[in-house]
């Protein structure tokens, strides 16, 4: 698909984000492998659904860190899935959706 001149201008940022993620925290210098596999690990992200482990997992985190808030993104759909979690807000099953 082309937009504005560019082809595949979505789907390209997405993968160029990516890797600028895995450069941003493995740096330079490695060897090919590495870099695949981190960028395996980044593309991992994406899942059709959230699910209740997502949730919980999300919800350990912010437990464990005492950060305030937590953020699940989900590059898996066609539109974007995110769901905020306030650390404040006790979690339980079934107890969320978008916002």
């Amino acid at each position: 698909m082309e937009d504005n001149g560019l082809l595949f201008k979505n789907e390209s940022f997405s993968i160029i984000g990516a890797a600028l993620e895995v450069h941003k925290v493995l740096g330079c210098g490695f060897i090919e492998v590495v870099y695949q596999e981190a960028l395996e690990e980044e593309f991992k992200k994406a899942v059709l659904q959230f699910t209740d482990d997502h949730y919980a997992q999300l919800y350990s985190y912010l437990k464990a860190s005492n950060l305030p808030l937590g953020i699940l993104i989900n590059f898996g759909k066609a539109n974007l899935d995110y769901y905020r979690l306030p650390a404040s807000k006790k979690w339980q099953n079934n107890n969320y959706g978008n916002g």
